[in-house]
């Protein structure tokens, strides 16, 4: 007889879930950390992440709340963009596809 226990599975992936994130989202700061372009430090120093773990839905954030830190990535009038959060995401997105399949 097949003894099946779904909520210590639901339990199981749940908390291997929210691993992954953290390493994911660790990743991505760490990455984006190290290329970002360094004048004073005070951008390198602002990248944060942030994990909500809402039960239905798992997300992961990783930025900065300085005001210039949108047109360094996005780039403006007489500045090029220096994608940093971007190519750091992009990284971790090849990470995670060989991880899955």
């Amino acid at each position: 007889m097949l003894d099946w226990h779904p909520e210590k599975f639901l339990s199981e992936v749940d908390s291997k879930v929210n691993s992954a994130l953290d390493q994911l989202t660790d990743m991505v700061r760490d990455d984006a950390k190290s290329t970002c372009p360094v004048r004073t430090g005070a951008l390198k120093k602002s990248i944060r992440k942030e994990i909500d773990t809402d039960p239905s839905i798992k997300t992961g954030y990783v930025g900065s709340d300085l005001d210039y830190s949108v047109p360094v990535e996005l780039g403006n009038r007489g500045r090029e963009p220096n994608p940093f959060l971007r190519r750091a995401l992009d990284k971790a997105q090849m990470f995670w596809d060989s991880i899955i399949g």
